[in-house]
């Protein structure tokens, strides 16, 4: 019984965790979306060079979370 209780709590903890890194990564790209919205309108292009280098951390969450 000890065990099953582990374990559930085990997977409580990971999916709390998976839950946390989606909505860290979404705010990631919220903030990614409108910082490309703004290089574009703005015609800057060290915008766009941040949000292309900001991409790499969402990319790298994206593999962590699978």
């Amino acid at each position: 019984m000890e065990e099953k209780r582990h374990t559930s709590l085990h997977y409580e903890k990971e999916l709390q965790e998976i839950k946390d890194g989606l909505i860290y990564q979404g705010a990631l790209t919220e903030k990614a979306i409108q910082l490309a919205m703004r290089s574009l309108s703005e015609r800057n292009s060290e915008i766009a060079k941040r949000v292309i280098k900001d991409d790499e951390e969402i990319d790298k969450l994206d593999t962590d979370l699978e």
